[in-house]
């Protein structure tokens, strides 16, 4: 058998599995509205008739790949203090103080970079160190216990990190760099 160029990957019959995957991508982006029906019929049918993956490649090209629901990364510490610098991926960060600390250094993520972060504390402490563009929402609930960030994000294109959880006699704690 002769060696393949690199390029030879196109050229390679497409199976039902990458089909499927290929539909679930339109089938997304028209649930998202970024395709009229029209349009994702018209993806559907060329997707299912693809033979090779150079004829499946056009039909979601332009549009995202949704993103799995992965399960949350653990970071927890109790009594005792934890600092990272987490490498970011699709998962979402499930951070737990009890009676401890957790650092986190974030001022990593890139532009357009969003981030989900379950925070929460038990007379411990949460703290986040973000960059001077990032955008924080913060949709976490407070019990005798404290939750700030300082300032807002300068960039509206800046790295979006999503807060949620819980501050119990603890506090969760945003410093921008």
């Amino acid at each position: 058998m002769a060696d393949r160029e690199p390029n030879d990957a196109l050229t390679l019959r497409v199976s039902d599995t990458e089909r499927a995957r290929a539909a679930a991508v339109v089938d997304a982006a028209v649930a998202d509205g970024r395709l009229t029906w029209t349009e994702h019929h018209e993806r559907t049918a060329a997707i299912w008739s693809a033979r090779t993956r150079a004829e499946l490649v056009p039909a979601v090209a332009d549009l995202p790949v949704p993103v799995p629901d992965l399960p949350p990364k653990p970071i927890t510490s109790v009594f005792s203090k934890v600092c990272q610098a987490p490498v970011p991926d699709a998962r979402p960060l499930q951070v737990r103080a009890v009676f401890g600390a957790v650092i986190l250094d974030l001022t990593g993520l890139r532009r357009g970079e969003r981030l989900v972060v379950r925070a929460s504390s038990f007379c411990g402490k949460v703290q986040l160190m973000i960059g001077p563009d990032a955008t924080v929402l913060d949709d976490g609930g407070v019990l005798l216990g404290k939750r700030a960030a300082a300032g807002r994000g300068r960039a509206p294109d800046g790295p979006v990190i999503q807060l949620s959880g819980l501050s119990a006699f603890g506090n969760l704690k945003i410093l921008r760099g």
